[in-house]
């Protein structure tokens, strides 16, 4: 994710840190759509839903914070905390 920080800032030309943010979801949920559905993988169960929605709203959230951190600070900045929200994602893993 680090190394995106150029096409992020890129982008914050065009378009805003929300829609930057809902087209890298759509293009990632598109893919995994094409992978999955020739390999016939089974749904998760209907319990696990609610988890997966929060995990995706968290994860949405840090993506459009750190687009719209991408218009003030610098790369280097952003590299380290991009390098950084790996550990307190492997954090938030061991608590929950």
């Amino acid at each position: 994710m680090a190394s995106c920080f150029v096409g992020i800032r890129a982008a914050l030309i065009d378009y805003s840190p929300i829609e930057i943010g809902v087209l890298r979801f759509a293009i990632s949920s598109i893919a995994l759509l094409l992978i999955t559905i020739p390999q016939k993988i089974n749904l998760p169960k209907k319990k696990d839903y609610f988890h997966f929605a929060l995990l995706g709203l968290v994860l949405f959230i840090s993506l459009i914070a750190v687009n719209y951190g991408a218009r003030t600070i610098t790369a280097g900045e952003t590299t380290l905390i991009l390098s950084t929200s790996q550990l307190l994602r492997y954090c938030l893993h061991i608590f929950f």
